[in-house]
């Protein structure tokens, strides 16, 4: 908890209050002028990123390097592959350390879920140090996803810190390989029915309260006959 109380002081300096999370999918990589197993500034691979091994903070990174340096962006040109998209972030452990990998940013207004997808050995996501995704996940050798409930968090300005879990008993070419983290909201077809499904029981029940035939009449008058066939149907429904 230290550790992260500290990671959150560090990462907050020089970042911009509301801002939204950026470069999520590690997408925003910019490999102009590196070639394959180059060193870059983390600014220019890891765009609106912080990484942290312990308390030691990085200033540049490799892309596409393998095990040297440990710290890695890689994309789709030589395996391992990215695990979605163009680019993944890996990273080759000690076992002595933990990596901290820091954002500042705001969290949707409408989000639910936060996901995360990886390869090898795990990483846990926490919000202002509340982990939001569990812990003790499988080792895997291919793309495994996981994902935690953040909606207490939504429209907030917080600091998002996806720290990996290290295992004290090294394996043959062990890695952690992170990608796709992202923030989900409702779908807005999925909003859009249940207003639709409101609008036409207020609609039905406005039919039937019409007491008198003349009004009745009226009012359908002013409505196609299968609309209106439709909002005695789902008035029907919604009784049974």
């Amino acid at each position: 908890m230290k550790i992260l109380t500290c990671l959150f002081g560090l990462a907050s300096i020089g970042l911009i209050e509301g801002a939204p999370f950026q470069n999520l999918g590690f997408e925003e990589a910019n490999t102009n002028g590196l070639s394959l197993g180059a060193v870059g500034p983390i600014a220019q691979l890891l765009p609106g990123w912080q990484l942290f091994r312990g308390n030691e903070a990085f200033t540049s990174i490799g892309y596409d390097a393998f095990e040297v340096p440990r710290e890695s962006i890689n994309d789709d040109h030589v395996f391992p592959r990215p695990l979605e998209g163009q680019f993944s972030l890996q990273l080759y452990p000690d076992h002595t350390l933990n990596y901290f990998l820091v954002q500042r940013g705001t969290v949707p207004a409408d989000a639910r879920t936060l996901s995360l997808t990886y390869s090898g050995w795990p990483w846990v996501a926490s919000i202002n140090g509340e982990d939001v995704t569990p812990q003790n996940r499988p080792i895997t050798f291919g793309p495994f996803s996981v994902s935690g409930d953040v909606s207490k968090f939504a429209g907030q300005t917080v600091d998002l810190v996806l720290r990996t879990s290290f295992s004290s008993i090294p394996t043959v070419g062990d890695a952690y390989e992170l990608d796709a983290i992202r923030f989900s909201v409702p779908e807005p077809c999925t909003a859009l029915m249940g207003l639709a499904g409101t609008a036409l029981v207020l609609a039905a029940r406005l039919l039937k309260r019409r007491g008198s035939s003349n009004a009745n009449c009226t009012f359908q008058s002013e409505l196609s006959p299968k609309l209106v066939t439709v909002f005695e149907a789902h008035e029907h429904t919604h009784k049974l």
